[in-house]
């Protein structure tokens, strides 16, 4: 989460992230995944929506990580892919 926030998001926003994240899940892809979007210039909310939604569908980690794919690609991450 520090890395996270070192990279704009807020504790806010990893609060309500983990709060909505299955307890049998692991928030380290959702992290990993939010920090290399900033990287990507994907911005915070954007990156944030789109990871929240896939952890409420319950998705797999590669698909969480396949955010990841979309914005080194350039294609638009958040706001409907």
């Amino acid at each position: 989460g520090a890395y996270a926030m070192e990279r704009g998001y807020t504790s806010a926003q990893i609060t309500t992230m983990a709060r909505h994240t299955p307890s049998d899940r692991s928030l380290d892809v959702a992290f990993d995944v939010l920090t290399k979007l900033s990287e990507h210039g994907v911005p915070v909310t954007n990156a944030l929506a789109e990871v929240q939604s896939k952890l409420d569908a319950h998705a797999s980690d590669a698909a969480i990580a396949s955010l990841v794919a979309k914005g080194e690609a350039g294609i638009k991450v958040g706001g409907g892919l």
